[in-house]
């Protein structure tokens, strides 16, 4: 995985190939837990990381617990400006992988003065507990704020606490978690 170590970051590019192809990532390790690190949970991330473009293909592989496909747990802690653009994921977020995203793992976005905008990107596949179809639980929370804007999930949501959009507790402790224009689609469970 890559990890940032300074901001002003960005991955992938702005503009589609000739032929609207785009840069696929195949992920063939069980217990995945992401692409790329900016910040923990704990740890505050740098600011201005912009991920454009990406294709994860992680079919029949599994995350891990808190993990985001793209951006592992704590991405952007306490940073602001951090965008994902047109991303799309197919994986597994199965019950054991609580709180895993779709896009972006737990705590994304979180802490005060964080930032993260995450546009038109896509996850299908499958959902466990407390897990989001696009950003995992506790996104945009702790005075943080996360938007996500024209994205959507394909998955069938059977557990307790998983969202579509967000995981559980999403926006929570004075932080803000808001989707526009977005959808999912799917059978809703318990």
């Amino acid at each position: 995985y890559f990890t940032c170590g300074s901001s002003h970051i960005q991955f992938g590019s702005k503009s589609l190939d000739e032929n609207g192809s785009r840069p696929v990532i195949i992920v063939t390790a069980d217990s995945y837990d992401g692409l790329i690190q900016n910040g923990t949970d704990s740890d505050p991330g740098y600011s201005d990381i912009h991920v454009y473009n990406l294709i994860v293909d992680a079919t029949g592989i599994n995350a891990q617990v808190g993990a985001g496909w793209i951006g592992k747990k704590g991405f952007g802690n306490s940073a602001a400006n951090n965008y994902f653009i047109n991303c799309y994921v197919s994986g597994n977020l199965q019950d054991g992988s609580y709180g895993s995203g779709g896009i972006v793992g737990a705590y994304a976005g979180m802490g005060s003065g964080a930032s993260m905008y995450i546009y038109r990107c896509r996850y299908t596949g499958t959902m466990g507990q407390l897990n989001g179809g696009i950003a995992g639980s506790y996104a945009g929370s702790s005075g943080g704020s996360i938007t996500c804007e024209q994205c959507w999930c394909e998955a069938d949501i059977p557990s307790i606490g998983a969202g579509g959009i967000f995981g559980e507790y999403a926006g929570s402790d004075g932080g803000s978690a808001t989707a526009r224009k977005c959808y999912t689609t799917g059978a809703i469970g318990s």
